[in-house]
């Protein structure tokens, strides 16, 4: 009895709390998001699933080795240094000079077919107005792929910021949807320097006009 006199029941009952809180968060939080992993998602959730039965043996292991206090110091330690970890590991295999440029069509229209319910947070983060992703919604009713795409197209005419891939990454990050989906995009239709619509115009025109002038030049010399 003494041993516990010593102790502040209160405050170690916040910490088994605080204990108890951060892993269930933790926990649940990386389930929660395996489908959000590159491959299939179901095979994901049976992996995530199937690692903790040799972790829970694992633990049962080490507590009885080196007692519970430092087994659960120990995994908790090493759980925080992974989760921190992710934050500066580059999971998009992009490179540095694709990252500044701005998406074509071709990108936009792909990456439209593969975001689902999240194009309404993806405008948010991409800095997109909620009265105009309201618009938008509405406008398109409950086709997703027509949303998204409509989305997409705007930011990039806005230009609150230079409408880059390296934006469009982040973005993706911050929604939880993950760079991987845009990766493989980039891989299939290829990246090239995206000319605006009115550009395109414009070098139409100049060519019209140039040939213009090579025929009458012609005209006039016979």
């Amino acid at each position: 009895m003494a041993a516990y006199n010593k102790v502040d029941i209160p405050d170690l009952t916040q910490l088994q709390l605080s204990m108890v809180f951060v892993s269930s968060s933790v926990y649940y939080g990386l389930n929660f998001n395996t489908k959000n992993l590159a491959g299939d998602r179901y095979l994901n959730i049976f992996i995530s699933g199937l690692v903790e039965i040799p972790a829970l043996v694992l633990v049962l292991l080490i507590s009885n080795k080196i007692g519970r206090l430092r087994t659960i110091s120990l995994l908790m330690m090493l759980a925080g240094v992974s989760c921190f970890s992710v934050l500066f590991i580059d999971l998009a295999d992009i490179s540095e000079e694709n990252l500044d440029l701005i998406p074509t069509d071709e990108i936009l229209d792909e990456l439209a077919q593969v975001l689902g319910v999240v194009s309404f947070q993806l405008g948010i983060e991409l800095g997109l107005l909620s009265t105009a992703l309201d618009a938008i919604q509405y406008n398109n009713g409950r086709n997703l792929v027509a949303q998204c795409k409509e989305i997409l197209f705007q930011w990039r005419i806005d230009e609150k910021v230079r409408p880059t891939i390296r934006v469009l990454v982040q973005a993706l990050v911050n929604v939880g949807r993950g760079a991987r989906c845009l990766e493989k995009i980039i891989k299939k239709v290829g990246v090239k320097a995206y000319i605006p619509q009115e550009e395109v115009e414009e070098q139409k025109q100049g060519t019209v006009a140039t040939l213009l002038k090579k025929l009458n030049l012609f005209q006039k010399k016979n």
